[in-house]
């Protein structure tokens, strides 16, 4: 039987891109998000929002936990970074499992030279999407190929190989607000694909949270907010073990109190806003 979430685009997906299109009205040159697309996929209500800073900041502060939004900001131009330093190096190949509206593909384009881009998406969702860049006349990058998928990992091979995927190149895979709403085995299952079907140097970018909110209980607000319920956590400080017991080496993991030096200290040296503090970035490499 389809479910709803087969049936209609991601909600996650559009809390996404409409937290990125917010954070491009941000004075600051070094908070300010350089997502110009994000905004392409914003519903009216919110299109009649987002330049006005008053209305998006009380928006903002009434529908999400503090220091959510800080960490929006922090994570996509961490992302950001670590994309362009893909495309900058000719990786092979670039995969965004659950792609959602991301639009790096588009702003980076002029990096891209031999790099080949893979968003596996549900196709309701993929769907939306391409419409949204039909409607307002934006082309598709010649090296991004769009994989409709329902994340069934024994034909996720398949999709991707049909798209042109070479499971024996160096790639960089991209877990973009993902994990949480997978079970540990869900995760797990995931992680071995991407061990077994990509090339030596392989490496992954994924957020997580901490195990203990979801043992606590405590995500209902998050919950309404996803409309997706949070299933999977690592405990803290248990990251770099977590990640050697299936094969991968951490590179750096991101704090919150990381992502804050790095991605959101103001032009003139103050914090912007704390991020919030249950949520983390792994870079890691495949070995």
């Amino acid at each position: 039987m389809t479910t709803p979430l087969n049936e209609n685009p991601s909600k996650t997906a559009f809390t996404a891109s409409m937290l990125r299109a917010f954070a491009t009205q941000e004075v600051d040159p070094n908070i300010q998000g350089a997502d110009d697309l994000a905004y392409l996929f914003l519903a009216e209500d919110l299109a009649a929002i987002y330049r006005d800073d008053e209305k998006r900041t009380k928006f903002i502060n009434e529908h999400f936990k503090e220091g959510g939004y800080e960490f929006m900001i922090a994570r996509t131009q961490l992302i950001d970074r670590l994309f362009q330093q893909a495309l900058q190096e000719n990786r092979a190949q670039i995969v965004l499992l659950g792609a959602g509206f991301d639009t790096r593909a588009w702003r980076f384009q002029s990096l891209i030279r031999e790099t080949q881009i893979f968003e596996l998406e549900m196709p309701a969702t993929q769907q939306w999407k391409q419409k949204c860049f039909s409607q307002n006349n934006i082309p598709t990058p010649e090296a991004l190929h769009f994989v409709p998928t329902t994340f069934n990992l024994d034909s996720l091979g398949a999709d991707l190989k049909q798209a042109g995927y070479d499971p024996d190149q160096k790639t960089f895979f991209i877990l973009e607000g993902v994990t949480y709403f997978l079970s540990e085995k869900a995760v797990d299952q995931t992680l071995n694909f991407m061990s077994s079907h990509s090339g030596s140097g392989s490496t992954l970018i994924f957020d997580y949270v901490y195990r203990h909110v979801i043992e606590q209980n405590w995500m209902d607000h998050l919950n309404r907010t996803t409309g997706e319920p949070f299933q999977f956590g690592i405990a803290e400080g248990q990251i770099e073990r977590f990640l050697s017991s299936r094969g991968l080496q951490l590179i750096k993991n991101y704090s919150h109190s990381e992502l804050e030096q790095e991605f959101l200290i103001k032009s003139d040296g103050a914090l912007f806003n704390p991020a919030i503090s249950i949520f983390c970035l792994a870079h890691s490499r495949i070995e």
